[in-house]
């Protein structure tokens, strides 16, 4: 995977790491520091390079609350989806509860804005 830190960040704090089977994490610095309630826009960009078939799936689990989550997930063009659609999770570790279709954009893409999201696990899941 190669991070690219973008607005509110001032770069990468370490390595990639794995905290439990499937999850990787990644430590990012803030651009500064932040006051108690303050909110920042943070935005970076996540590229996977797989030697197999990826996971059909990404996800964002929110243990809080996040405003104006987007997410963005771009296919190759010689790796295309079947199907694919926005889901909703049963948390982590749980199944998809709800579903809805949706279609490539003209980069082979895939977005969803959520103006607020709270305790949530939502992305795309898709078959090959």
């Amino acid at each position: 995977m190669t991070v690219e830190a973008g607005q509110g960040f001032s770069g990468l704090a370490g390595p990639l790491y794995q905290p439990a089977a499937e999850l990787y994490a990644l430590d990012m610095l803030l651009a500064r520091p932040l006051m108690a309630g303050e909110t920042a826009t943070l935005e970076y960009s996540a590229s996977f390079h797989y030697s197999a078939a990826p996971p059909p799936e990404f996800r964002r689990v929110v243990q809080a609350f996040v405003e104006n989550l987007d997410i963005r997930v771009q296919f190759h063009p010689d790796r295309l989806p079947g199907t694919i659609v926005w889901a909703v999770w049963d948390g982590l570790d749980g199944p998809i509860v709800e579903r809805e279709p949706v279609a490539l954009d003209s980069q082979f893409a895939v977005h969803r804005y959520l103006r607020l999201a709270e305790q949530t696990a939502v992305g795309f899941h898709w078959d090959w």
